[in-house]
């Protein structure tokens, strides 16, 4: 622990919920162990009973089954701005260096080690050329509106934590 800061904090590690679902797609699709009515299309997975719907919202409000609503969404940035240190994946070097500041750790694996580690799961399972533009990116995005709402939130609350608490300017 940190002495200087006594509140105790999560730190967890956001990533786009459109880049988190192909990601997972990709992941399982590559997988020896998919379940065999998995979905063979990125499209496809999209409207399939294995897409997910605003996982992160559920998590941080704790509700995993039924709908959601803006109020969850709310709910679910009380919790980052109360309870987490903020990192982001599009920016995972940065993100390990604070999580190690704040949590007053040291890097055993050797320079870059975690940051190796996941640029390669990024280069395997990265999204698709024009993805973006894509129907499929349309269509997860629309299982993920109140995860996009806290995504974006937790973007600000990073760039808001680099200058409290680690003085970035």
């Amino acid at each position: 622990p940190n002495p200087s800061h006594p509140k105790g904090r999560m730190f967890a590690m956001f990533r786009h919920p459109a880049d988190r679902a192909a990601a997972s797609y990709r992941y399982v699709a590559s997988s020896d162990d998919r379940p065999l009515d998995f979905p063979s299309s990125l499209e496809e997975y999209a409207t399939s009973m294995f897409i997910e719907n605003n996982l992160l919202t559920r998590l941080l409000v704790n509700k995993p089954r039924g709908g959601l609503t803006n109020a969850d969404a709310v709910a679910a940035q009380e919790v980052l701005r109360r309870k987490c240190l903020v990192g982001l994946y599009d920016r995972i070097a940065e993100s390990l260096t604070r999580h190690e500041q704040y949590f007053g750790l040291t890097s055993r694996g050797g320079e870059g080690c975690a940051t190796n580690v996941l640029k390669g799961e990024r280069d395997r399972f990265g999204l698709p050329k024009g993805y973006v533009s894509s129907e499929a990116y349309r269509l997860i995005m629309e299982q993920n509106r109140h995860d996009e709402v806290v995504y974006e939130y937790a973007t600000q609350l990073y760039e808001f934590q680099g200058k409290e608490i680690f003085e970035e300017r």
